[in-house]
């Protein structure tokens, strides 16, 4: 099987997906049913919220993201169909998208997001909330569909795994005795 250029490189250029807000919108909530009765938000609010960022300095485009490609990355976007069981239209901040996604800052980059009031935080502290499809999308972007991604979502969780059990965390048993030794030192 021959590789587009997109997986031969090691890194990508994210293309502007939407030239302008009105498309944007329409991307944005092509499934949500404004008319819904059941407690859905309609897509005129959510859509008077909607930002994105601009390249920083003044740069055309957005820096290139790094691939990641596995056995299982497959570059050919025809043949990538949305697999994922969590719901479409859901929100995640931005911390928990790139938890789940295993995406970084730079790799979110020109992602659209709303801001949100944090619950329990004043009104002026927001945070920075995506759509699962479109994050869902860039990690397949960045690791090769969803088989890629997949493959290195278990890849990230036996690493994780052993990082745990070789050298993670000292357990309080570990220094229960110095801690022990230096009281006995203070008290004589």
């Amino acid at each position: 099987m021959v590789l587009p250029e997109q997986a031969r490189s090691t890194v990508f250029v994210p293309k502007p997906r939407i030239p302008n807000p009105e498309n944007y919108r329409e991307y944005f909530f092509r499934d949500i049913d404004s008319d819904d009765e059941g407690g859905c938000a309609s897509a005129e609010f959510f859509s008077s919220r909607v930002r994105w960022n601009k390249p920083k300095g003044g740069a055309l485009e957005f820096p290139p993201i790094k691939t990641k490609p596995n056995e299982q990355s497959n570059w050919d976007e025809s043949e990538w169909k949305r697999t994922s069981r969590g719901p479409k239209n859901e929100f995640y901040n931005k911390k928990k998208c790139q938890k789940l996604f295993l995406l970084n800052d730079d790799d979110m980059a020109d992602l659209c997001y709303t801001k949100e009031p944090i619950p329990g935080r004043p009104i002026t502290h927001c945070e920075h909330s995506y759509l699962t499809e479109e994050v869902e999308r860039r990690a397949w972007e960045k690791y090769g569909g969803p088989q890629g991604f997949a493959a290195a979502k278990k890849l990230a969780a036996e690493k994780q795994k052993a990082k745990r059990i070789n050298g993670g965390t000292p357990s309080p048993k570990k220094h229960a005795g110095t801690a022990h030794a230096h009281a006995n030192s203070i008290n004589s």
